[in-house]
């Protein structure tokens, strides 16, 4: 699960400052889920995978991302579980073949779908088709990994402070 969030992360650049509830009326396009299966898909034929949400996913990396992804997820599991070394090669046609692109790419458009307006859609294929915008993308890892490791030293830098304060709330 933390590769799909980390996958989401990589491909969807959040702005902090929009931090509104997705709509509650989603549009015809969107396809829910069977009660009790948040992250099931449903199958879309290829002639409907053309949509400007679709062209936004793949605008954004998302399959040399989910290739790298797949990768890192193979590489912890066997990590952590040393016995799986033998059989790497078979977990990894495990991932290539159940952590699919087509399926992960209609995940992305529905999540798209789901929290924005086909009009922004169109904005953000306007901007990510700039220089900037491809800059942005090319540069979103490195901007993830050096936030990311600025949040652990502010926690290490004041673990002292986080002692103290459970001390205090301990005692109260």
């Amino acid at each position: 699960m933390r590769y799909l969030i980390l996958f989401l992360l990589l491909t969807a650049p959040i702005h902090a400052q929009s931090q509104q509830p997705p709509p509650a009326e989603k549009s015809a396009a969107t396809k829910e889920a069977p009660a009790g299966q948040a992250g099931a898909t449903t199958a879309v034929p290829e002639e409907q995978r053309t949509g400007p949400e679709y062209e936004l996913v793949d605008l954004l990396g998302g399959k040399d991302q989910l290739a790298r992804i797949q990768q890192q997820f193979v590489d912890a599991m066997v990590a952590t579980n040393p016995a799986l070394e033998p059989y790497k090669s078979t977990v990894n046609e495990w991932a290539r073949r159940y952590i699919s692109w087509d399926e992960m790419r209609e995940v992305m458009a529905r999540v798209y779908r789901d929290y924005f307006k086909a009009g922004e859609i169109d904005e953000m294929l306007v901007f990510y088709r700039t220089a900037t915008g491809r800059k942005s993308i090319l540069l979103m890892p490195a901007l993830l990994r050096e936030g990311n490791q600025a949040g652990k030293k502010m926690a290490q830098d004041h673990r002292a402070d986080l002692v103290e304060m459970l001390r205090e709330a301990q005692d109260k």
